[in-house]
């Protein structure tokens, strides 16, 4: 069992350096050298390169085919020199190119053969390491959705004071941008969401209803998955916001999102930046309510930081996304509005 994990290990691994491959060859070709001289007081001139064929299957297995390309050089040379060329041994020249000839055919049919397997092994172990990890992935995900809309429901509900009618729209309206969030989560293979997907997604339902008033500019970046959701259920708190109190609440007003690369916290991190224009002038809540809450730090969901600005000319909305090594925008790029 030991000897087949490490075989499994090995099949399955990268292709290696100059150094170790060549000693790979190296050992592979000697070996079967050895084996073949043992062999020798049994074959004598008959089958000079029976034991290198093995030698050139392992070699492409364990190292990749550029190994087994060497230690069919080698084996080829060895068999040349060792079990061909010595004095009394010396084949017709028509026997011993037939010989070489079949050898180098016959050893690039094992090559070339154990260099496929190599690679469906290693797409196959990849594959399924990919299924582990996102049957993982979505077990979690299920208890944190889960977790979401038991303290959405919980939340809006206290806050309607036993209007069921402002319970139903504020509800509905949250749980539709959870799903938004799960869509995006889906789209990125439950590992990482990317922007400018998610802004869209998350503002859609209000511009379509208000068209050209809302504005998303930025370049792609990607992520990570545990900032999806509050980030989607923020944007559409704002969005929210800014029709019933802000700048889509009056018919001019107009609402811009941006967002770009960020190193001034000394990691990768995505800016992203709301701002309303040319609406009714802005006051401050006289209390918190849960949209307040969402609008929040969540250093465990990557959201590093959250500042609100209820500035009288439009309220404006900065959201620090630490990507933690996913892609981060290298320019400030337009792409459409939504």
């Amino acid at each position: 069992m030991a000897l087949l994990r490490w075989l499994q290990r090995n099949v399955v691994a990268g292709e290696t350096d100059f150094a170790h491959g060549l000693a790979v060859a190296a050992a592979c070709a000697g070996a079967a050298t050895a084996f073949r001289w043992a062999l020798d007081s049994v074959l004598g001139d008959l089958l000079p390169f029976a034991t290198f064929y093995p030698a050139v299957l392992f070699a492409a297995l364990i190292g990749g085919w550029r190994v087994g390309a060497a230690t069919l050089l080698l084996s080829l040379a060895a068999g040349w020199f060792l079990f061909m060329a010595p004095a009394g041994r010396a084949p017709a020249a028509t026997a011993a190119v037939a010989a070489m000839v079949t050898f180098l055919l016959t050893a690039g049919l094992v090559l070339a053969t154990a260099a496929l397997l190599r690679q469906a092994l290693s797409e196959l172990v990849a594959a399924r390491e990919l299924g582990e990890r996102l049957n993982r992935e979505l077990q979690h995900r299920v208890k944190n959705t889960l977790a979401i809309v038991q303290s959405l429901a919980w939340q809006t509900a206290r806050r309607s004071a036993g209007d069921l009618k402002a319970f139903e729209g504020a509800f509905q309206g949250r749980l539709q941008a959870l799903g938004v969030a799960q869509d995006v989560l889906i789209a990125g293979t439950l590992t990482d969401c990317r922007l400018p997907r998610l802004a869209e997604d998350a503002l859609r339902p209000f511009s379509e209803a208000y068209q050209d008033r809302i504005a998303i500019r930025g370049g792609p970046a990607i992520l990570p998955p545990d900032a999806c959701v509050p980030l989607v259920l923020a944007l559409h708190e704002l969005a929210t916001n800014a029709v019933k109190y802000g700048a889509l609440s009056s018919d001019d007003g107009r609402v811009e999102l941006q967002w770009q690369g960020d190193r001034s916290a000394g990691a990768e991190a995505v800016r992203l930046r709301w701002r309303e224009r040319d609406g009714p002038a802005v006051q401050a809540p006289a209390r918190q309510g849960l949209g307040s809450r969402l609008l929040r730090p969540a250093p465990a969901q990557h959201l590093d930081e959250v500042n609100v600005d209820f500035a009288p000319a439009g309220l404006v909305c900065e959201i620090l996304v630490r990507t933690d090594g996913h892609t981060t925008p290298k320019s400030q790029a337009r792409t459409p509005n939504v």
